[in-house]
């Protein structure tokens, strides 16, 4: 389970004061290291995964891929707690009966039945992460995402940063020091959805 915070961002200045500040309070930051990132989201025609909370993502690795299940998190505040479940890949494959026993295998198919999967969208992302340093140790990483996501020729873009607590809060709480510190520096409004649900308004106010 991870916990977080998560903004939405759509000033270009406040996006690239976010990939190059150093200092935000008592808090330092590392330099960005860029990754570019390709899924694929999973489901059923009728899509059943949607239907039963969970949303199923087929991330690209150098040797075949990794398919992630996730639960829709729940939230307390602007803090979100989320469950996920991994399994790797040799290569794509779409029919959870030809996965190998694991977690992942068993909530799908107990969801999804014997329906394949398919692909419903794909999206590409341009992600900057950075690390979150008190004192010389690591807190916290920064995750700062440039999404893309096609819809029928029709390219459709967001922004968003997460904060992402690496350790335990012991003494102090971080992420209640990060998130005020962000909020204060930017004045960034929260974002309570995932990605994937953030895609899924987005396709529904391109069929209407």
């Amino acid at each position: 389970m991870t916990i977080k915070s998560k903004f939405r961002v759509t000033d270009p200045g406040i996006f690239w004061s976010l990939q190059t500040i150093d200092q935000l309070g008592e808090y330092s930051f590392s330099a960005p290291q860029f990754d570019e990132i390709d899924d694929v989201y999973l489901d059923t025609k009728n899509r059943r995964l949607l239907a039963g909370g969970y949303y199923c993502r087929q991330r690209s690795r150098a040797k075949g891929c990794l398919i992630s299940l996730i639960e829709f998190e729940s939230i307390d505040g602007v803090d979100q707690r989320s469950k996920q479940w991994d399994l790797i890949l040799k290569r794509n494959n779409h029919n959870p009966n030809d996965w190998p026993e694991s977690k992942v295998r068993k909530k799908v198919l107990k969801i999804v039945s014997d329906k394949k999967l398919r692909p419903i969208f794909t999206l590409h992302q341009t992600r900057i992460s950075r690390m979150i340093s008190k004192w010389d140790q690591v807190i916290a990483r920064a995750i700062i995402d440039n999404v893309s996501v096609d819809f029928e020729g029709n390219d459709q873009q967001f922004k968003t940063v997460k904060i992402v607590i690496l350790i335990p809060d012991d003494n102090e709480n971080h992420l209640e020091t990060l998130t005020a510190d962000f909020q204060a520096k930017w004045q960034l409004e929260t974002e309570s959805r995932s990605k994937f649900e953030q895609i899924i308004l987005l396709e529904l106010d391109e069929r209407h």
